[in-house]
This record gives C-alpha cells, sequence and structure tokens, in this order.
C-alpha cells in the first residue's frame, strides 16, 4: 500500500518516521511525491491546509483515500467523490496507543475494557485547535 504523509510537523513527521521504521508499506512525503500518481493511495493530511485543495485533486483523480487530521479545513462541508476519513484533533501519543491495541488486543481477551479520551478541562483555546 503506498502512503502519503501531506505536512512538516511534528505529527507529520512522527507518522513518517513510524511508516519508514515499519517497513511494511511504501511511504513518501506530499513534497516527495514529485508528480507521481498512485491509484487507491492513502493520502494523510496532517498539515496546515494550504496543500488541501492539491490534495483533494489528486485523491480524485487517483481514487485516493484522504485521512483528515487537521482541524477546521471545512473538508466534511465539501461534496467529494473518494472515502474520507475524519480524525480531527488526532495526536500521535492516541495513534501509538490505536496501534498497540490493533496488534496485542487479543491479550486483553477475556477482561472487561473501556477506553476513554477525556478533553482537559482547563484548556483555554478554542475548539478545532
Amino acid at each position: 500500500m503506498q502512503i502519503i504523509i501531506v505536512g512538516a510537523g511534528k505529527l507529520a513527521q512522527e507518522l513518517l518516521g513510524h511508516f519508514v521504521h515499519q517497513g511494511a508499506h511504501q511511504v513518501c512525503t506530499w513534497a516527495g511525491l514529485n508528480g507521481a500518481r498512485h491509484v487507491g493511495a492513502v493520502v494523510v493530511h496532517a498539515g496546515s491546509g494550504r496543500e488541501l485543495d492539491e490534495v483533494v485533486a489528486y485523491c480524485m483523480q487517483t481514487q485516493s483515500t484522504l485521512v483528515e487530521l487537521a482541524t477546521g479545513t471545512g473538508i466534511e462541508q465539501r461534496v467529494l467523490g473518494f472515502p474520507v476519513v475524519l480524525c480531527p484533533n488526532v495526536n500521535i501519543l492516541m495513534l501509538k496507543i490505536m496501534a498497540m491495541l490493533a496488534d496485542h488486543g487479543r491479550r486483553f481477551a477475556g477482561y472487561a475494557r473501556q477506553l476513554t479520551e477525556s478533553h482537559q478541562s482547563g484548556k483555554s483555546s478554542v475548539p478545532g485547535t
């Protein structure tokens, strides 16, 4: 599977490093794509939104799945002809926990389990940040 990481921030770099280290998939950055077209790729948008229109056009042309990690892009308001997975406010620690559960969840068989995510009550920034 081809995975394309869009963005240059901490989350994008963590994801890129994870997939490269894992070695199970072909992975590249949006900047390193150099015009290549990968039909059915998974495009992970962890950027500021500057490239979002180009990313949407790419996903339409290649029927790739867009995994939207950024908030405030308005992508959910668009009518798009390709799969979109919305994951606003995701962080690398939660992604690592989910990967751990996917890989080792069988070890919890027979136990009652619950995963709860809480938002800091003292957060002062506006929603979507």
